[in-house]
This record gives C-alpha cells, sequence and structure tokens, in this order.
C-alpha cells in the first residue's frame, strides 16, 4: 500500500515539476528576459475565441513561426504585424510586451496576443477591432517550452529504473517469504 502511495506522489511531482503557471488575472506589468531559443507550446482564450499551438524563437526571443489553430478548426498560417506586434516572447515577466505576438488565420482574421501593462493580458481580433487598439477583454493564457528528446528520453529511463527496482524488491520479499 505504501508503495502506491510513493508512486502516485512521484507521479504527481513529476507532473508539477514539468508544468508551467497559466497567467490570467494578476499578470507581471513588465517583462523580464526574453525566451531561449527553442519550440513553445500556447493556448490562450478570450469569450469564445480560443488559440492553440506552438511558437518557435530564435536566440534573440523573437518569434520565427507560428503554426495552430483557432477555435480548434481554423489553421494559424503564420506571424502578422497586426496591432503593431513586436512578436518577441519572454522566459520571464510578462510572456509578451503591450506590442504582443500577432498571427494570421486562414478566415478569422488576424489576431493579437498583448500585455495590457494593468495586470491582464488581453486579445484583438482584426474583424472586430480593425484599429488594433486594446478592447480591455482579458484573454488567460498557458505557455509551456516542449521539452527537448533528451529529456523524454530522461524521463523515460527514470520510470525504467524505477519500475526495475520495485520487481527486484518484490521478487526479494517473494523469496524471503518462502524461506521462512
Amino acid at each position: 500500500m505504501d508503495k502506491r502511495i510513493s508512486l502516485r506522489a512521484a507521479a504527481v511531482a513529476c507532473g508539477l515539476a514539468f508544468a508551467a503557471p497559466g497567467h490570467a488575472l494578476g499578470v507581471p506589468a513588465t517583462t523580464g528576459t526574453k525566451a531561449a531559443a527553442g519550440t513553445y507550446h500556447f493556448t490562450w482564450s478570450v469569450g469564445s475565441v480560443f488559440a492553440d499551438g506552438t511558437i518557435v524563437t530564435n536566440a534573440s526571443g523573437h518569434a520565427t513561426s507560428i503554426s495552430g489553430l483557432v477555435n480548434g478548426t481554423n489553421v494559424i498560417t503564420g506571424l502578422s504585424s497586426y496591432a503593431g506586434a513586436d512578436n518577441d516572447l519572454y522566459g520571464t515577466g510578462a510572456w509578451v510586451t503591450f506590442a504582443g505576438m500577432s498571427f494570421s488565420t486562414q478566415s478569422l482574421g488576424n489576431f493579437n496576443f498583448y500585455n495590457s501593462g494593468l495586470g491582464y493580458y488581453g486579445m484583438l481580433s482584426s474583424v472586430t477591432n480593425p484599429s488594433g487598439y486594446p478592447d480591455n477583454f482579458v484573454a488567460t493564457a498557458q505557455i509551456t517550452p516542449v521539452p527537448e528528446p533528451a529529456s523524454w528520453a530522461m524521463l523515460l529511463s527514470g520510470f525504467i529504473a524505477a519500475g526495475f527496482g520495485l520487481r527486484r524488491q518484490r521478487r526479494k520479499q517473494a523469496y524471503l517469504a518462502q524461506a521462512a
């Protein structure tokens, strides 16, 4: 019984270690350091509009590509300059600046995810807001780095080692029980 509890606790700890916090209300007013070069998974939503996909950044934290879906069916076709976006991603503080990150879609126009500087993120749509002026709609967000293959290999090897350790311990207990 104790082993099952400790395995569950280890699984929860691994899940928490790999999860990044989401920002909704209480967003930092300023950005920190730019994100490292890599691939990041994002989810943004406001009202009935939600976006889910990946952002690839270069060594200076500037987005070089974006892909994904808006509302589950509309394809994100690439980065845009809607609402004066700088398309920079930050790893500390707020994830984006006031200028934000903009992208184009197949048929829903352009969107801009931005930091209001007032403690919340917002998302603009070129269809409902052609000027790109902030509209005070609060957006929720989650941005997490996509683990490198080496990280996945290390995690998998740790689970395999734990499994072998448990198997060996069970065999030892069974042998001792038979000997007694």
